[in-house]
């Protein structure tokens, strides 16, 4: 989390126009007590109706030990059990004094660490009815669960942070309705379900949900989704395999570090699958990991000629993109990007499948974003001036 709890409070305080805190339930308080009278560096602890961040029961503050949980007061006696085994799991990860998780991997190896120490904790001070056997069984084979769809939304999304693969798996269980079971959900994650159409499905995941703030461009009515128009091509599976692929690969350690220095206009001509998942490496580094607090305007344009009478004429895309209200002390480079994207040769369809990829992973990020349509001539030209002005990567 990159704000302090205070911080996210007030955020959320500013955005809703009221406080999303909570009196602090007697029992949390006790619970509080016995962990500073056990010597545990607890700071204080808030109380809140809904989570800071998407997907998080609960969080806590490394540094000055402060602890925050979602008591969802009207599930009754389930939701006091909840919070307080939340509290619990919370107090035992400042017991324990992990570092920040590197990968998916250690962040779901310290949460099962807390959870074992979460129950020892629990019994060690009469608080046996709160955390059971049952409990420490059922939430450890849940981890061990969720760990694995962490991991395969992470890879969905093309980035494998704990942070964002968190964010991510609360996008994507907006869709466990379809599923009669969570086995089948977590199938349908990694793209093993029997039914492909589900596994596909899931690629178009709102991305949008991977990016805390944004200036909103769009007139959309709520429930429109958006569209690339008269350009969109039709959503074939094979679109969808080729872009989770491209995802897969652009999340490697390998992939991500071959970035170099940020360039405020890029070209890119993609000709195969790995100029593809080079692409969306750049544009995930660009709306994830750049300016992080700040709020991100975006904008895209299609030029190409719908009516053309060439069987794959090209396409052109430009997506431009600014960081505004930034909230850190960072130099992340250029604070107004873009890139320019070249489909030249469509004539066969593996070419417009990779385009398709493409298209399906530009629009998951519209939600906030307009994107108009212009003729090919229009974007040759506009490209011509870009390059000329400014220069391009490669």
């Amino acid at each position: 989390m990159s704000m302090t709890i205070p911080e996210s409070l007030e955020w959320w305080r500013q955005r809703l126009g009221r406080s999303i805190r909570l009196p602090t339930p007697p029992a949390c308080a006790h619970l509080m007590n016995l962990a500073r009278a056990d010597g545990i560096p607890v700071g204080a602890l808030s109380i809140v109706f809904r989570p800071l961040e998407a997907g998080s029961g609960g969080t806590y503050d490394r540094a000055s030990g402060d602890l925050c949980c979602c008591y969802e007061a009207s599930q009754g006696e389930a939701g006091q059990r909840g919070v307080l085994q939340t509290l619990l799991m919370l107090i035992a990860s400042v017991k324990c004094g992990f570092p920040v998780p590197r990968t998916i991997g250690e962040e779901w190896e310290q949460i099962q660490k807390a959870i074992e120490e979460a129950y020892a904790l629990a019994h060690g001070w009469g608080q046996e009815a709160v955390f059971t056997e049952e409990d420490l069984q059922h939430l450890l084979t849940q981890s061990i669960q969720l760990a694995l769809c962490h991991r395969a939304a992470g890879s969905l999304a093309g980035h494998l942070s704990p942070d964002v693969a968190r964010l991510a798996y609360h996008a994507l269980y907006a869709y466990r309705g379809w599923f009669e079971s969570d086995e089948l959900f977590a199938q349908a994650l990694a793209g093993t379900s029997a039914q492909e159409y589900l596994n596909d499905a899931l690629v178009d995941f709102d991305r949008s949900q991977l990016r805390k703030r944004w200036v909103a461009t769009t007139m959309r009515p709520a429930n429109e989704p958006p569209s690339l128009g008269d350009l969109a091509l039709p959503l074939f599976p094979r679109s969808a395999r080729v872009l989770r692929a491209a995802l897969a690969a652009a999340a490697q350690p390998e992939n991500t570090s071959q970035l170099g220095a940020p360039s405020a206009c890029v070209f890119r001509h993609v000709r195969d699958e790995t100029d593809l998942a080079a692409l969306l490496r750049l544009f995930l580094g660009w709306l994830i990991d750049t300016y992080p607090s700040a709020s991100v305007c975006l904008h895209s344009v299609v030029y190409g000629d719908a009516c053309s009478m060439t069987v794959g004429a090209a396409r052109l895309y430009r997506v431009s993109l600014a960081y505004e209200d930034l909230r850190e002390h960072r130099n992340d480079g250029p604070l107004r990007r873009e890139v320019w994207v070249l489909f030249a040769d469509r004539r066969t369809l593996e070419r417009r499948a990779i385009e398709g990829a493409w298209q399906r992973f530009l629009v998951s990020w519209l939600k906030w974003s307009e994107c108009s349509v212009e003729n090919l001539a229009v974007g040759l030209q506009t490209l011509w001036d870009s390059l000329e002005h400014s220069g391009s990567g490669s």
